[in-house]
């Protein structure tokens, strides 16, 4: 092969095309995985093997109870039988099974060279992370007000959280005297942090410090520091599980005795158990809405309700965060810039973005939820209804689920027989990988799956310390996506989960 050398190593190039992208173009993730596939068949057509042979290269391994890969393979063939149960088999389903088949095989015929995987993998998050950055960046500068996913308009920004913290977990378990693994670490640490501020991902916020504390772990192996770690690391979450608590229990109400009058000669309303709050103040005290439509009118010339998008509840959390009532009075004191703010759909006075403004939502959004609203377009809440539904939907689907192509049926099913209060627009899938496993190949697939998670377990302990090291993270952060993403049913999610795996495959020996 020459200078070149082997394609193989020329294969992770591929997860920088794919993570890398254009801000107008959403090409990318495609010729991402048309490089990587060409690699794959590039060294497939040019080894020395017989194509013959090369084609069933491998093949012991289906029947190797101890290889994880083979686990994998068992499951992706039950859900590909389960098609043949299934009511309907939409071209997307029939999509993922030949990806996910595909990039099990290619991982086969191509077995990865681990140290240069490791290098391209730091190589492609930091220039997605980069890239995220500067196209972000550039709209903000111009003044727009960007959500998490406009940042990375052409990729996930939970796959690319992902991406950035195998690279970086990678990068941390790399020899200490080598001293470009750690300025790399630094880097790609100082962008994705970066990039967890501005955007306000709870993934990155959730998978950067899980990176720092594996990095003690390689950089401090003695007995003693790693006992001291594992002890920060237990005084730290419950730490921060009792500070969530007090955080997130509900802001007090106003002093009693509470006005009974507006200064207009009005009776406000008081809910004292609704615990919706906005800049500390509760949202349902205080609240004369027949006074708002003839004060709004004298302060703005938009309408409250103009067409299908009300500003009331805009209004009402805007005087919230302002610590006022809610009454005529509070309309009229507005200035100018705070009626545009509400105008330009500001709920509060205080303007926050990134991971404080995320922060601000999700805690909006449990309060919203305790009183009984509507979860629709919150993604934290529109979990816990994905997860409901999907509980559902896997315990009627018996011992061999409902059909790989019938999820979505099933899904829909589980939605209307829940009374889900989300809107049909955001009844999505499970958005949890063993759930949406166990929906669609029952139990059988669920089983599968986790004899795929203890066969690894196993493996990753007879290799080398090096390999094994780099194993367990790619482990961690892959059974770490399947609680909150159904991972391996996106083209993104299965190639983040092929570089994960690739630890499992060729010799045990390290290279």
């Amino acid at each position: 092969m020459g200078a070149w050398g082997h394609p193989s190593r020329w294969a992770p190039l591929g997860w920088a095309t794919l993570v890398w992208g254009l801000p107008w173009s959403h090409a990318a993730m495609s010729l991402g995985s048309i490089w990587i596939i060409s690699c794959a068949l590039w060294a497939l057509l040019l080894s020395p093997i017989p194509l013959s042979s090369k084609l069933l290269q491998g093949k012991d391994f289906l029947v190797d109870w101890r290889d994880p890969l083979a686990w994998l393979a068992w499951l992706f063939a039950w859900l590909s039988i389960s098609t043949l149960w299934s009511n309907e088999i939409p071209n997307h389903s029939l999509a993922l099974l030949w990806t996910m088949w595909a990039m099990l095989w290619a991982m086969r015929w191509v077995p990865p060279s681990h140290t240069v995987m490791v290098r391209w993998t730091a190589w492609s998050a930091a220039l997605g992370l980069a890239g995220a950055l500067i196209h972000g960046g550039w709209y903000a500068w111009h003044g727009e007000i960007l959500e998490a996913r406009d940042w990375t308009p052409w990729v996930s920004h939970i796959r690319l959280s992902l991406l950035g913290a195998l690279a970086a977990g990678w990068t941390a378990s790399q020899p200490k005297a080598r001293s470009h693994p750690r300025k790399a670490w630094w880097t790609l640490m100082a962008l994705w942090g970066t990039f967890t501020a501005v955007t306000g991902s709870m993934t990155s916020a959730l998978l950067w410090p899980l990176v720092v504390f594996w990095a003690i772990l390689q950089r401090w192996n003695q007995p003693i520091t790693q006992r001291l770690a594992w002890g920060g690391l237990a005084a730290v979450a419950l730490a921060a599980t009792g500070g969530m608590f007090l955080w997130l229990s509900p802001v007090a109400l106003p002093e009693k005795p509470w006005k009974e009058f507006t200064p207009w000669g009005n009776r406000y309303t008081h809910q004292p158990a609704r615990v919706l709050s906005e800049g500390g103040h509760r949202v349902f005290m205080y609240a004369c809405e027949q006074e708002w439509d003839s004060a709004w009118s004298q302060v703005s010339e938009r309408p409250l309700d103009e067409g299908v998008s009300s500003l009331r509840p805009v209004l009402l959390r805007y005087l919230t965060s302002l610590g006022v009532p809610k009454d005529g009075a509070s309309i009229l004191a507005l200035t100018p810039e705070q009626v545009a703010d509400i105008e330009n759909r500001q709920t509060n006075a205080r303007f926050l973005s990134g991971l404080q403004g995320r922060g601000r939502e999700i805690r909006f959004e449990l309060e919203m939820w305790k009183d009984g609203g509507n979860p629709s377009g919150h993604s934290l809440t529109q979990r816990l209804e994905f997860w409901r539904a999907g509980w559902w939907a896997g315990k009627s689907g018996g011992i061999w689920g409902h059909g790989f192509g019938d999820v979505r049926s099933s899904m829909a099913s589980a939605y209307q027989s829940l009374n889900s209060k989300l809107r049909p627009e955001y009844r999505h899938g499970t958005h949890n990988q063993w759930l949406q496993w166990w929906v669609g190949g029952g139990w059988i697939a669920l089983g599968l799956a986790c004899g795929f998670l203890l066969a690894s377990l196993k493996w990753l302990r007879s290799l080398p310390l090096d390999r094994r090291k780099l194993g367990e993270w790619g482990l961690l952060v892959l059974s770490l996506s399947f609680l909150f993403e159904d991972t391996l049913h996106t083209q993104a999610g299965i190639a983040v989960g092929t570089l994960a795996l690739m630890f499992m495959v060729g010799s045990k020996q390290t290279d």
